[in-house]
């Protein structure tokens, strides 16, 4: 299971993993590459009401069919890749998951 420690990476990174992607993502980027939903004080101020390319668990059941891994595969694929984004921006390491 995947529970996402909210450090903020894949916000601030949101451009560069998504903007060349069609997936739905609705929101503007800022001109630094994050979400316009990202705010550095608070986090991702629509958490609760993100969209499904934003939830872990909704994204892993199409990266599961699509990549043919098992789910434990997937949130492992997953743990790794946001450590590595936490890693890049220098955050904090009691957010690694």
């Amino acid at each position: 299971m995947f529970v996402c420690s909210k450090c903020g990476a894949c916000c601030r990174l949101a451009k560069k993993l998504l903007g060349h992607l069609d997936v739905g993502f609705p929101y503007a980027f800022k001109e630094d590459g994050s979400c316009e939903k990202y705010d550095p004080a608070v986090g991702c101020i629509v958490y609760e009401d993100r969209p499904d390319v934003c939830r872990v668990d909704v994204a892993g059941g199409i990266c599961t069919t699509v990549l043919n891994i098992t789910e434990e595969e997937y949130y492992t694929m997953t743990i790794n890749s946001c450590n590595e984004m936490m890693d890049s921006l220098g955050i904090d390491q009691s957010f690694r998951i």
